[in-house]
């Protein structure tokens, strides 16, 4: 299992790497993101640090209460 980061603007990626060096950095998260990222990788953990919100949807409530299901 592996951590899953979404994170863009907020905090550098080598910032978050010193952190967190065996996670997983994936681009900012839009709506479906966080659902297909639990449902395909079984993360031990996912962390939002960054979301899209005017070219795509946002993360959807309800994929977040299903990830934190399983």
């Amino acid at each position: 299992m592996t951590t899953l980061v979404f994170l863009g603007p907020s905090l550098p990626r080598d910032a978050a790497r010193g952190i967190l060096p065996a996670a997983r950095f994936l681009p900012p998260a839009a709506r479906g993101d966080v659902y297909r990222a639990a449902r395909d990788h079984a993360p031990r953990a996912i962390l939002l640090i960054d979301g899209v919100f005017h070219r795509r949807r946002a993360v959807w409530h309800r994929e977040i209460l299903w990830a934190l299901s399983r």
